[in-house]
Order: structure tokens, then sequence, then C-alpha cells
């Protein structure tokens, strides 16, 4: 009775290589998953003839009826793979020496998801305050619907590495013999080669898409904010999904007197008065408050200082999340003598001095 991988190609132990040949292409044809076939078969197929075809791995099997690590070279001297430093186990060139004898993985490994992109919005005071939707339009690469990404119609098994992805080599180590493996340069590790190329994609795996989204600004958001749209970059081949689409909020330039207070929901403004304003008060008009379309009147306490400062409560910027509450308007007050104010003073200078002595 056969061995199991003699079994598996439908031939004798004694079958040559042209023998193994033959019956893996038959079998090949007849069990690819693309033609209807169980793919668990087909990879005990190519299994079997990928052992069986390399001569240093069917003598190892030969002799042990075992599939299990059979990596490395046979003995030139006869018996069981030797390490030629002497410790008594399999010897592969590609695991002691990297990638020095082209030992690879023998296919590509997607990674599971793309990097993010950051995408920029400048924001203005206003839909801060409101809030607002923004549509984005753009265009971006996606995989290939008709092929799910692989550029093919239909594939064959490759035939230089026998659809296992990859290749051996033996080497000569004077009186030794070390084997190394790396991934087939003809199929490049996939073990299959496209056949029919994508009728949609013609073979690009990727096509073009128009895309369209809302970006939904909240009342109260604040600049550097990330708003996260997942898996809306392009697909990328590496990658088995696509990345994340960060929004990044910024601040719009805007010519007007009220600025945001970094990290707060304050709002700031300075304000510039006479010397009579600040002895006996004033009123000041603010525009482009947001919640104000008409103008907000500020009102200078009697008595205010140069550098001097204040709160109007519940005139700031809204709360998150947090309806109908409201942050701080702070107003900067700088003292300017105007100059009608100066001559009255350099007239009446010694009788100010002595009310203040």
């Amino acid at each position: 009775m056969p061995l199991p991988l003699y079994d598996a190609l439908g031939v004798s132990q004694n079958a040559n290589s042209d023998d193994l040949k033959k019956a893996y292409r038959k079998l090949a044809l007849q069990n690819h998953p693309d033609k209807g076939g169980d793919p668990e078969k087909f990879k005990r197929i190519q299994h079997a003839y990928d052992i069986l075809s390399d001569d240093s791995r069917r003598m190892v099997y030969d002799q042990t009826g075992s599939e299990e690590d059979i990596q490395s070279a046979p003995n030139p001297f006869g018996g069981m793979p030797m390490n030629p430093f002497g410790f008594g186990m399999p010897f592969d060139m590609g695991h002691m020496f990297g990638g020095m004898f082209g030992a690879h993985p023998t296919k590509h490994q997607k990674e599971t998801k793309g990097p993010p992109k950051l995408h920029e919005i400048n924001i203005s005071l206003q839909d801060y305050y409101h809030g607002k939707t923004i549509k984005l339009e753009f265009e971006r690469q996606m995989f290939c619907k008709e092929c799910k990404g692989d550029g093919a119609q239909t594939y064959e098994a490759c035939g230089p590495c026998n659809g296992s992805g990859k290749r051996t080599q033996i080497i000569q180590l004077g009186p030794m013999q070390a084997m190394s493996q790396g991934p087939c340069p003809e199929c490049a590790g996939e073990g299959q080669k496209v056949l029919v190329k994508c009728p949609e994609c013609k073979g690009k795996k990727l096509i073009a898409e128009q895309k369209s989204l809302n970006v939904i600004i909240e009342p109260g958001m604040r600049p550097h904010e990330v708003i996260i749209l997942p898996k809306e970059c392009s697909d990328q081949e590496r990658y088995m999904e696509a990345g994340d689409l960060h929004i990044v909020l910024q601040e719009a330039d805007e010519e007007i007197r009220l600025k945001r207070i970094p990290f707060t929901d304050d709002l700031s403004t300075e304000i510039q008065i006479g010397l009579r304003e600040s002895i006996l008060g004033t009123t000041e008009y603010l525009g482009g408050h947001p919640a104000h379309p008409n103008g907000y009147t500020i009102h200078i306490p009697v008595g205010v200082q140069n550098g001097e400062s204040f709160l109007i409560k519940g005139e700031g910027m809204p709360r998150k999340g947090v309806p109908g509450e409201r942050g701080d308007l702070r107003v900067m007050v700088t003292l300017h003598a105007k100059d009608a104010e100066r001559k009255i003073l350099l007239e009446h200078k010694e009788q100010l001095q002595a009310m203040f002595t």
C-alpha cells in the first residue's frame, strides 16, 4: 500500500518525476477551487507534490513515512538528515542565516488594516457655535468587487514551484549539503499565476470610486478635535481593510474681535477705551458674536483700570453635549488717552497732583 502522499497523487512509490508531474497536473485541474473543486483536497494535492517533487524531501519521506518537519536535505553519507555542525537535528540554512540564502515567507501576508489618513477642515467661530454638516466629495481606490481585489478571473498553478509558492535550493558545504527555501520568483510566492485577467479592473485589482461623506460638526466642538470615519481611506493591496479617515478640525482665519481661549469653552475680546470712559464707565458695541447677529452691548464698569479684565457669564461657546450650558466671555480693557484728554491732563497737572498727594 503506497504512503499517504503517493496515494494523494494516485501514483506508486516507484513513480518517477514525469509520472508525478503528470498526475499532479491532472488532479490540480480537476480539483482547482476556481473550477468547483474542494479547496482542502486541492491543498492536499499541492502539499503532496511539493514534497515528492523535491528529491531531498522525498528521500526523507520514503525513509520515515512522516510529513512533518521535512525541511533539510538528506545526509549524503546515508541515513537521516544531519546538522553539519554536529547537533543531531535538521539543518536549514534559511533558519540559520536568515535572508542570506533566500529564506523568506512563501506568500505575502496581508496586514489587517491600513494606516489612517488625516484631512484638516477650517471651521468658523459661527459654525463651531451652532454646528454644521459639511459634505466631503473625493475619489478613492476600492478593491474591485468583481474579482474581490484579486485582479484575475481564473488562475493556473505556477509550474516552476508546482503551486507551492516556494523554491528549494541545495547548497553544498564541503562534504555536507544544506537546503534553503525562498519564494518562487515566477509567481512571487503566490503559488499561482493569472490565467485570465478580471474584465472589470483589467487586472489592476483596484477601481476608482467617487465618494460623498457628511461630516457633522456638533455645537461646541473645539479646534484640534478629531472626527473618525471608519474605513473611508483608499484600499491598498497589502492591507485587508481600508484605513480610517481622520478629520482634524482647525480654526478658520477670520477678522473678528472675538477669539476662543484654547482648550476651553470661553471667548475673549479686547476693548480700548479713553480716560473719560475709564472714570465714568461706558458701553461698547461688539459685533461678530455668534449668539447675537445684531451685535452685543458690553457694559464697561466705572473706574476700570488699564489691563483689567472681567467676565460676562454665559456669553461664551456652547458646552458640547450639555444643552443650555455655555462658557464665559472674558473682556480685557486697554486704556488709551485721547489727544484732548492728554491736553487737559497737562493743563491741570499741578491741581491733579495736589488732589492725589
